[in-house]
């Protein structure tokens, strides 16, 4: 048996419907670097861990099964943990102001 070939609106949907779950996962690890923003700031830690942050780079990209996609999803991934960090900074900056 083939596999039916999908419409491009079927494939656009599709698109859609992960760009949805993903920008929810997205608010949720905002809220999740909000409270380790807090964690660092009552224990006097740096936001910037670069051996925590290597390492979660490296585990999430081994998760890609795709080779061909691996290098993408570490800039993503990069990415991601420097819009973290970022806000991280905003929380900590406007507490100590």
């Amino acid at each position: 048996m083939t596999a039916t070939k999908r419409t491009l609106n079927e494939l656009r949907a599709e698109i859609d419907r992960i760009d949805a779950e993903m920008a929810k996962l997205y608010e949720a690890r905002m809220n999740a670097a909000k409270g380790v923003a807090a964690a660092k700031r009552e224990n006097n830690l740096p936001i910037y861990d670069a051996e925590r942050e290597e390492a979660v780079i490296d585990q999430n990209t081994a998760r890609i099964d795709n080779p061909e996609y691996r290098e993408m999803y570490r800039a993503f991934i990069t990415f991601v943990m420097a819009q973290s960090k970022a806000l991280q900074h905003t929380l900590i900056s406007k507490d100590h102001s």
